[in-house]
């Protein structure tokens, strides 16, 4: 055994230890307690009661006073959450779309979490239902989905169904470039959104492009039919700024077939061996 190092007890519980005033052991040594008082956890951290859990069906649960949950929601009530579809973006990047927003009016906060997601704090919900109004927002090539927070809301990235995409439509004709004819070609892909200005104002004839909602049962079609001005019809290509992985199995954007959960489920159950029960969870995203 090192010298000075204390002997361990081998029969029976060691004897009481008076600690004097200055947290010192009898004998000289500090006591543990001491030790970590005044440490940086304690320096940092705040306070915090202690209740006594209540128990239901077998497990214990936190009853949080409501009084205290509508507090804290009031304080939040005007935030967004938000995440770019598809790898991470950087943390800056975030920063830098908070600070053009909402610049003009003092600015806001931004918040990233482990998940992947963002909460985008305007301090005002005229300023949030604003910049949702203007959207859909894209960071780069990929959509910005944004909603607005609410306690029901999970503070987790999914899957979507559906997708805000840019579309061009390389050498569409001159005559297709209506208001109107543009709303059915984009009507024939999903949900119209809106047009570049470029494409609005007829400052570049290349291609002209479109924003569209698209429900990922749709597919992503790379080319579609338009009538002549005399009733025939001609195919016009369909190009993407961005390609979601888009699984045809369970209908959404996220995955591809390959990687598809519930296709791995449809063939481990088809080849006889056993899963076990899956829980399907509302995670509050709508």
């Amino acid at each position: 055994m090192l010298a000075g190092a204390s002997s361990p007890v081998v029969n029976g519980a060691p004897g009481p230890v008076s600690v004097n005033g200055n947290g010192q052991r009898s004998g000289g040594q500090r006591s543990w307690v001491n030790l970590f008082r005044g440490g940086k956890v304690r320096e940092d951290a705040g306070s915090l009661p202690f209740f006594v859990p209540a128990v239901v069906n077998g497990r214990r649960v936190a009853f949080c006073p409501p009084e205290e949950l509508e507090e804290e929601k009031d304080k939040w009530d005007a935030a967004l959450i938000g995440y770019v579809f598809g790898p991470r973006p950087l943390f800056t990047a975030m920063q830098r779309f908070v600070k053009e927003k909402s610049g003009h009016v003092g600015g806001g906060e931004v918040f990233g979490l482990e998940s992947g997601i963002f909460v985008f704090d305007f301090q005002g919900s005229d300023l949030s239902r604003q910049i949702l109004d203007e959207g859909p927002w894209t960071l780069g090539i990929r959509p910005l989905i944004l909603r607005p927070w609410s306690p029901e809301i999970s503070l987790t990235k999914k899957e979507e169904s559906e997708l805000p995409l840019w579309v061009r439509l390389y050498g569409l004709n001159l005559h297709y470039w209506g208001e109107r004819s543009l709303g059915q070609i984009a009507s024939v892909l999903g949900r119209p959104i809106c047009v570049d200005r470029r494409t609005s104002q007829r400052e570049r004839l290349s291609f002209a492009r479109l924003c569209v909602s698209i429900k990922a049962s749709d597919g992503l079609p790379t080319t579609i039919l338009l009538t002549q001005l005399y009733g025939s019809l001609v195919e016009q290509s369909v190009h993407y700024d961005w390609t979601p992985p888009l699984c045809s199995v369970c209908k959404v954007f996220g995955h591809i077939d390959n990687a598809c959960p519930v296709a791995a489920i449809n063939n481990t159950e088809g080849s006889g061996e056993s899963q076990p029960e899956a829980m399907q969870v509302e995670d509050g995203w709508k």
